[in-house]
C-alpha cells in the first residue's frame, strides 16, 4: 500500500501514529489545486478509526479478488484525509498502484463528462433542458424520439431501452442508426446508456467545438486534472493505465489503455456514456468543484443555481430518484442496512454521484462536506466477479468515512 504524504499521516502497520513534529511538506498539487492534507482529526473524524477500518476492508477485498487493486480520496470541506493507493493493476502483482494511475471511469464519465458539457451549455442558453435532442440532433427528427428531452435523457427517463443487440457493434454509423432506429419503451425510470451517445454530436452542434476540446478547454485543464478520453492517443503509456478484462468474445485481448464499454469502443473511444480515464485525485477535484458551487481555487465554472438544479431530483412523484446526470441515494436510504441501501446509509438525502461497471464510484455530500472517490477495476480478468458485490467494497469504504466522522464527533 502506498500513502500520499498527508500532514500528520504515517502509514499504518499495526498502530497508527500521529505526530506533528513527522509532518512532511505539504503536496504541491494541494497548494495549486485547493485542496489542503490534513490529518484526519482536522477534519472531525477519528483518526485511527478510519485508516484501520478503512485498510482492513481494501485488504479484505483484495484478498477476496473482488479487484487487484485500487485508489482511495476521501476529503472533507476541502480536507484531504485519504489519497491512497492499495494492490497491483492486476493479479500477476506486476506493477503497484500509484495515486497517478489511470483508472477506466466507465459511467462516471456520464457525470464528469457528458453533465458537465450540458449544464455548462444550458447555462449559457446554448440548450434548454427541456429542448428536444432532435433540435439538435437531426437524424431523430420524423422518428418517435423526436420529442424526447434533455430533462428526459439525463433522468434515464425518455424510454429508450438500455443497449442494442451486440450485432450492431459494427462501426460507428450502424451504433447511430441503432440508437435512432430502436423501438422505445414506456417513458419509466429505465437506466439507458444509448442516448448519451448522441452528446458529443450535441455539444458540436450547439457549441461548435468538439465534445473533448469543450471539457478541456472549460473544466479539465483549468482545473488541473488529467481526465482524458483515448489515453494512449495522448502518450500516457501502458504502465500508468489500470487495464479492464479479458475480452474473451468480441476484442479477443485485455482491454488495457482503451474503453472497456463496447458501445463506447466502437464510437472511437470518445463518447457520452463512457471513455474518460483518470485518477481518484482527478474525479476529486471536480466534484469539490460542485460541491462548492461551481467554484474551485478561485476560478468560477458553473453557478451555484445550476449546479442546485442539475443536483435535483425531477421526478420526485415517481419512482425515479435520479437528478440531471448525477445519481442521488435511494429515497429512505438511512434506514436500510448496508446490505440494501444504495449508495451507503449515512450519506444525505443531498448527496449525489455516479457509479461505474468497471468499479468506480464518485460522491459529494454537501450537508456534510465529504467528497469520496474509490476507482478500481473489479472486472479484472473477468465482469463475473461475485466477491465485488457480496463485500459492498464501494459503500462499504464510504460507510466507514461516515462512521469514522461520528466517532471523531464523540471524542470532542
Amino acid at each position: 500500500m502506498r500513502w500520499i504524504r498527508c500532514v500528520g499521516l504515517i502509514v499504518i502497520t499495526s498502530v497508527v501514529s500521529l505526530s506533528a513534529s513527522a509532518q512532511p511538506a505539504l503536496p504541491r498539487w494541494g497548494i495549486d489545486h485547493g485542496f489542503r492534507a490534513a490529518a484526519p482529526r482536522e477534519a472531525g473524524m477519528d483518526s485511527l478509526y478510519l485508516w484501520r477500518t478503512v485498510d482492513s476492508i481494501v485488504r479484505r477485498a483484495i484478498e477476496l479478488r473482488a479487484f487487484p487493486g485500487c485508489q482511495l480520496f476521501v476529503a472533507r470541506d476541502g480536507k484531504v484525509v485519504i489519497d491512497a493507493s492499495w494492490g497491483h493493476h492486476d493479479y500477476s502483482r506486476s506493477t503497484a498502484v500509484e495515486n497517478d494511475h489511470l483508472y477506466d471511469l466507465a459511467s462516471v464519465t456520464k457525470m464528469a463528462a457528458s453533465t458537465l458539457a450540458l449544464a455548462w451549455l444550458a447555462e449559457r442558453h446554448k440548450i434548454g433542458l427541456d429542448d428536444r435532442l432532435s433540435k439538435w440532433y437531426p437524424p431523430l427528427r420524423g422518428t418517435d424520439k423526436a420529442r424526447i428531452t434533455f430533462r428526459e435523457v439525463l433522468t434515464h427517463q425518455s424510454g429508450f431501452p438500455s443497449g442494442v443487440p451486440r450485432p450492431w457493434l459494427l462501426t460507428r454509423d450502424s451504433l447511430l442508426l441503432a440508437v435512432r432506429d430502436v423501438r422505445l419503451r414506456s417513458r419509466v425510470y429505465r437506466y439507458s446508456d444509448l442516448p448519451f451517445l448522441l452528446v458529443p454530436e450535441i455539444v458540436r452542434e450547439a457549441d461548435g467545438r468538439d465534445f473533448e476540446v469543450l471539457l478541456d478547454e472549460e473544466f479539465y485543464r483549468p482545473l488541473g486534472v488529467g481526465l482524458t478520453f483515448r489515453p494512449l492517443e495522448k502518450g500516457i503509456p501502458l504502465s500508468h493505465i489500470v487495464p479492464t478484462e479479458n475480452d474473451n468474445t468480441w476484442r479477443m485481448e485485455t482491454v488495457h489503455g482503451t474503453v472497456h464499454d463496447e458501445s463506447a469502443a466502437v464510437m472511437g473511444g470518445v463518447s457520452g456514456n463512457a471513455g474518460l480515464f483518470g485518477s481518484a485525485r482527478d474525479v476529486a477535484v471536480v466534484m469539490q468543484m460542485l460541491l462548492y458551487g461551481g467554484m474551485y481555487d478561485g476560478i468560477r465554472y458553473l453557478t451555484p443555481a445550476t449546479i442546485e438544479h442539475f443536483t435535483r431530483q425531477q421526478y420526485p412523484m415517481t419512482r425515479n430518484r435520479r437528478a440531471l446526470g448525477f445519481d442521488r441515494p435511494t429515497p429512505g436510504n438511512d434506514t436500510l442496512s448496508l446490505e440494501d441501501a444504495y449508495p451507503a446509509p449515512a450519506v444525505s438525502q443531498r448527496s449525489f454521484g455516479h457509479t461505474g461497471f468497471t468499479g468506480t464510484i464518485a460522491w459529494a455530500d454537501p450537508e456534510f462536506g465529504i467528497v469520496y472517490v474509490l476507482l478500481c477495476n473489479r472486472v479484472t480478468p473477468t465482469r463475473q466477479n461475485p466477491a465485488f458485490v457480496e463485500t459492498r467494497v464501494r459503500y462499504s469504504l464510504q460507510q466507514a468515512v461516515y462512521d469514522a466522522m461520528i466517532a471523531g464527533s464523540e471524542k470532542q
